[in-house]
């Protein structure tokens, strides 16, 4: 149980319960126990944001190797121990602008220990202009785990190198 007196939600009960305009910048990626990361669901304004659907894509298929082994780590101490994930990163614009992205990190429970899927909201911390798409990730400004009643992981989350 959680410091708010519940379990970790499941997928279904966090998506009834999600405000429908933060619906369209939730991701959500399942952790296979062999540490297969894939894109359960990315939301629709991200698509946008990026003019590319990555549901369906792992990890390793649009990050660098040791970047995604990375993401992988954090977001399996986060459904292991459960905590959330707070991160804030710039990214470039294809207008060339940097600018900033926080992401906020969560466990959901899923049937089985085959898994686990974690549901990540992302916001645009500046706003970009009229058909400005997001080009890439330039790197992690910071990020701390979140304790949500039990605790937090004792190793720091991982960041890329810049």
């Amino acid at each position: 149980m959680l410091r708010v007196g519940f379990s970790v939600p499941t997928s279904q009960a966090f998506l009834d319960n999600v405000d429908p305009q933060t619906q369209p910048y939730m991701s959500f990626n399942d952790i296979e126990s062999s540490g297969r990361n894939v894109v359960a669901l990315f939301g629709t304004a991200l698509v946008e944001l990026w003019k590319v659907d990555l549901t369906g894509k792992e990890r390793h298929d649009f990050i660098d190797d040791d970047q995604a082994n990375r993401l992988t780590i954090d977001m399996q101490h986060c459904a292991d121990q459960p905590c959330r994930i707070w991160e804030v990163s710039t990214l470039r614009t294809t207008s060339g602008r940097v600018i900033a992205w926080e992401m906020v990190t969560l466990p959901l429970s899923l049937d089985g220990p085959s898994r686990s899927r974690i549901a990540r909201y992302h916001n645009i911390l500046e706003l970009t202009d009229s058909g400005e798409l997001i080009q890439d990730i330039l790197h992690f400004q910071r990020k701390d785990w979140i304790d949500v009643g039990a605790g937090v992981p004792t190793s720091k989350p991982l960041i890329r190198a810049s």
